[in-house]
C-alpha cells in the first residue's frame, strides 16, 4: 500500500468514527424513575403440626423356593391405612406420633 492510499483509509477511518460516534451517546432522562417501595414481609403460615388419616392399597406377589426353606408363595391384594398427629414446637421441631 502506498503511502497516500494508506492516508486517505487513515482519513476515511477517522471520519466514519467520527460519523459514528454520537449512536454511543446515552439517551437524555427526562424524568428520573421513582425508586421502588418495599413491600411487606411475607410471613410463612404453613404448618406441619396436626391430625392426618390416609389409605393404601395394591398388589403383592411372592415366590420363593429355596431348597433349605421350602417353597413359598403369596399373592394377594394389600390394603390399609394409617393415622397420626404431627406436634410442632417453637424451635420448628415437629414430633410425629403414628
Amino acid at each position: 500500500m502506498t503511502k497516500s492510499k494508506a492516508i486517505h483509509v487513515l482519513g476515511l477511518s477517522l471520519i466514519a468514527s467520527i460519523i459514528t460516534l454520537p449512536a454511543f451517546a446515552a439517551d437524555a432522562v427526562s424524568q428520573e424513575p421513582q425508586a421502588p417501595v418495599a413491600s411487606d414481609p411475607v410471613i410463612d403460615t404453613s404448618q406441619w403440626g396436626g391430625f392426618y388419616a390416609g389409605i393404601y392399597g395394591g398388589y403383592s406377589w411372592f415366590d420363593a423356593n429355596v431348597s433349605t426353606l421350602g417353597a413359598a408363595e403369596d399373592e394377594d391384594f394389600k390394603f390399609g391405612g394409617y393415622t397420626g398427629y404431627n406436634f410442632e414446637f417453637d424451635n420448628q421441631v415437629v414430633q410425629v406420633l403414628n
